[in-house]
């Protein structure tokens, strides 16, 4: 994470499971971890250079309305992506606001100009069933455009 400025960051247990949520400018980072795996998830609206082997590295129009998961071992991790709407944000914010138990961050950038509609990125997690269920919502008012994402990370134990 040293190669990011972290805006909000929060850590989330479930037993021998974490996972760390980071606003990282209009961007997210989701790293979440067994006691021998660590998958990170870096979503930026624009490119990120990362010293980490990347399983995809896309447009962001390639990854919309698309169900992406990988198996790694012991772990199965989900991603989709999906342009939204205003109401998506105002659902986001209600979410935000009744997190009890989960991270519940959000940021809103400062304003560049008094007319401007500043971007601001919202990221919740709960705890699932073998894991987390993390969604975002990256928001751009003054351009009409709102990219929501959905992941869920699973440990499937082996007994």
């Amino acid at each position: 994470m040293r190669q990011f400025t972290v805006l909000r960051a929060a850590t989330l247990h479930a037993g021998p499971l974490a996972v760390t949520a980071s606003i990282i400018g209009a961007s997210h980072v989701l790293a979440f971890s067994t006691p021998g795996r660590t998958v990170t998830e870096v979503f930026a609206c624009a490119g990120a250079r990362s010293a980490a082997t990347p399983l995809v590295i896309a447009p962001l129009a390639h990854l919309m309305d698309r169900d992406m998961c990988f198996v790694l071992g012991d772990v199965e991790y989900r991603f989709q992506a999906r342009m939204g709407e205003l109401a998506d944000v105002q659902h986001a914010k209600a979410r935000l606001a009744r997190r009890q138990r989960g991270i519940a961050l959000a940021f809103t950038f400062p304003h560049r100009t008094r007319d401007e509609e500043p971007p601001e990125t919202i990221v919740t997690v709960r705890r699932a069933a073998g894991g987390f269920v993390a969604e975002t919502v990256h928001g751009y008012r003054q351009e009409g455009c709102f990219v929501l994402t959905s992941s869920t990370f699973t440990w499937r134990r082996h007994a």
